[in-house]
């Protein structure tokens, strides 16, 4: 019986027609074809993958999986419901999963080695945002029971150092000198190495994003309002622009003034920024499915990877379908190495 099938023991790649059809509508089942030649490379018939370059986690198939730059899977890690991921730098992933399967339960900070080796577990409150440092440590976002939030940096050895406490923080970001906090005020604060507090004036209706932005100690945020802002080392904005869409998440072009700002509600996204100190345009890709992305990453040179529930969708500098990687049961996140 059809219903005897257990699909959680299927690789990425598997059944990949059926699910982009299903999932994302013809369109995306063409864009993602290229995952058909990715998934015969996941399994070693052509060659062997590079070095994990993207994080991915896989709510539906309890799984989390390291990816090479060509969106074949190198690493595959067994975790149950995990709900947002981090690198950790050469020590290797930072998951959240949920402690009993539904995302609004307290959860679990899990990091795991390339090998799948579960180094640390830490019970955390709610988490509402994760991202790391450039040392491999943790940072993270949590919410209370009485909807209390606290900012975290968690070592790979389990110390817990709280940056800050407010019931209005959405947002976390390692910037090169600092570490930058959000608030649904619109609020930008910096939290400097030697404790130093920073609070600047209120840049937008409400952070939903923040990112590391491309110069020292700069920081890409995205407001409620339809705007993303570059600001730079000194609280100064750098550039500003109107997304032009219902934006919630922000990918940044790795070195780059660009960024990719991705639609909550619908499968729409758009990259935005600068070139040489010149105004981009806006280069917009609404072809790659019927369903919104859960998450994106900018990758070098301009192009972006979506993930959809079914399939990481690649798309190159230009807009243009590239190969991904499809079969995956329900990605929820997705972060660089």
């Amino acid at each position: 019986m059809a219903g005897e099938h257990d699909a959680s023991t299927d690789s990425p790649g598997d059944n990949l027609a059926w699910r982009s059809l299903v999932l994302f509508g013809v369109g995306a089942a063409l864009a993602a074809l290229g995952s058909l030649v990715s998934g015969s490379l996941l399994e070693g018939r052509l060659q062997s993958p590079g070095p994990v370059t993207v994080w991915a986690a896989d709510r539906g198939a309890s799984r989390v999986y390291g990816l090479d730059a060509n969106c074949i899977v190198a690493r595959a890690i067994d975790v149950s419901s995990p709900l947002r991921v981090a690198s950790a730098g050469a020590r290797g992933v930072w998951i959240v999963r949920a402690r009993d399967a539904h995302a609004r339960s307290a959860h679990d900070l899990v990091l795991a080695s390339d090998e799948g080796r579960v180094e640390l577990e830490l019970e955390i409150e709610q988490c509402i945002d994760l991202s790391s440092t450039r040392a491999g440590d943790a940072l993270c976002v949590t919410r209370d029971d009485v909807g209390r939030r606290r900012a975290w940096r968690i070592s790979h050895d389990g110390d817990r150092e709280a940056l800050g406490e407010a019931g209005d923080l959405t947002a976390i970001a390692d910037l090169s000198g600092s570490i930058a906090l959000g608030t649904s005020r619109g609020e930008l604060l910096r939290i400097y190495m030697d404790g130093r507090e920073r609070s600047c004036a209120v840049l937008a209706r409400s952070i939903v994003d923040l990112a590391a932005g491309p110069h020292a100690d700069s920081v890409w945020v995205l407001d409620s309002g339809r705007e993303v802002f570059l600001i730079d080392a000194h609280d100064r904005v750098v550039w500003r622009s109107a997304t032009g869409i219902d934006a919630r998440t922000i990918a940044p072009i790795p070195s780059a003034e660009l960024v990719w700002v991705t639609e909550s509600h619908t499968p729409r996204a758009r990259r935005l920024g600068r070139i040489d100190g010149r105004n981009a345009g806006g280069l917009e890709c609404s072809d790659f499915g019927t369903i919104a992305a859960e998450r994106a990453v900018g990758l070098p040179g301009g192009g972006v990877l979506f993930a959809l529930p079914g399939a990481l969708v690649h798309r190159d500098e230009r807009g243009r379908p590239s190969p991904g990687q499809g079969g995956f049961h329900t990605l929820v996140d997705v972060a660089p190495r």
